[in-house]
């Protein structure tokens, strides 16, 4: 799958603000101008990330993400998770297959905490940012 230069940097601004660790394997894959352009793009933060969480029955939740957060509090709210969908402001970034398992969903106040959401799904993450780079 090809990628544009808008959602490789939209993606990249995305995951340097939540993850930077997760994105920095992929910083030698991803050119300059795209990483400044993520740079002023997570400095801006003029959008709201969101996410939608798919279980295995097929229901669809919402959520917007906190990109800043590290810490998260548990509502104890598991859920059966086959799919992730990352959207900033109005495109897709990320869209991830999800090998069925459940989680609890990390939240930081009324929205998501990025961080640990995304850390829940390492694996996942990485197979997509590997195709998405290529």
């Amino acid at each position: 799958m090809e990628s544009s230069i808008g959602e490789i940097r939209d993606l990249y601004a995305l995951l340097s603000l939540s993850n930077p660790d997760l994105i920095y394997l992929y910083k030698s894959r991803v050119a300059k101008q795209s990483i400044v352009a993520a740079k002023l793009v997570a400095s801006n933060q003029k959008y709201q990330a969101s996410t939608i969480i798919t279980t295995v029955d097929n229901k669809e939740y919402e959520f917007a993400l906190d990109l800043n957060s590290r810490t998260y509090r548990s509502k104890g709210n598991w859920i059966w998770v086959t799919h992730i969908e990352v959207t900033y402001p109005n495109e897709t970034l990320l869209s991830m297959q999800i090998n069925p398992r459940v989680i609890d969903i990390p939240y930081t106040g009324s929205k998501i905490c990025a961080h640990w959401l995304f850390r829940n799904f390492e694996k996942e993450l990485n197979e997509t940012l590997d195709n998405q780079l290529t």
